[in-house]
């Protein structure tokens, strides 16, 4: 992009204000993990939600102040270790994927033409928060589905090995390029990804740090056809 090109911009208020406090933190007069409570002392001493699903009055106080990273990341802290209430427990995986594949758009019978299972019901149980793992699962499957080609169903594929539950997904879609790989769980990254009606390229992003949360692990692996 040359210096003089001319585009066109919608919704310019975040990425301007992303810029100037970008450079307040170049002039260390703002630092990444500062709290914003003294600039909007609304947001102190926060009530958040004791679980995700729960009632709207079932609160219990913040584990910690809001930041100025959680800001320009519009992440608010959710799914980093310790800022959310786990409830940790068995889960079956063939009991968390029909409702993950429920909030997918399009009609069970069209979700369910796009995706393949293979042995998830001989998994032994994860020990996960069923509303985060769901959640998870959505934006994984959701992921791929977008990205397969017609005709190249999604695989959900589950294996046990050494006290641990590996879940494949697992696409036919174009990949992504090994230097980029480091880059794809990273907060508004859409990696050439020209379709805007998707999402804002938070959805890895907020899948890998709930993962973390429950104590696992998301990383992207090289298939013969895709990534």
């Amino acid at each position: 992009m040359r210096r003089d090109t001319i585009f066109r911009m919608a919704s310019t208020t975040k990425p301007v204000a992303v810029a100037a406090a970008m450079v307040l933190l170049d002039e260390c007069r703002l630092r990444l993990d500062d709290p914003i409570d003294q600039w909007l002392p609304e947001l102190a001493d926060r009530q958040v939600l004791k679980r995700p699903d729960g009632p709207l009055d079932d609160t219990v106080p913040a584990r910690r102040p809001i930041t100025v990273r959680d800001l320009l990341t519009s992440t608010f802290g959710l799914g980093l270790a310790g800022a959310l209430t786990l409830r940790l427990e068995p889960v079956a995986l063939t009991d968390v994927l029909p409702a993950a594949l429920d909030t997918l758009p399009g009609s069970p019978p069209q979700v369910l033409a796009h995706v393949a299972t293979q042995g998830l019901a001989t998994t032994p149980d994860v020990l996960a928060d069923p509303p985060l793992l769901e959640r998870v699962l959505a934006n994984l499957v959701s992921n791929a589905v977008r990205h397969s080609p017609a005709g190249c169903p999604v695989t959900i594929g589950a294996s046990a090995l050494a006290g641990r539950v590996e879940l494949r997904i697992t696409d036919r879609g174009p990949g992504i390029q090994l230097p980029d790989q480091t880059r794809e769980f990273d907060p508004f990254q859409r990696l050439g990804d020209t379709d805007n009606t998707t999402g804002i390229g938070l959805g890895l992003a907020l899948s890998r740090g709930l993962t973390e949360a429950m104590g696992g692990t998301l990383t992207p692996e090289e298939t013969p056809a895709a990534v």
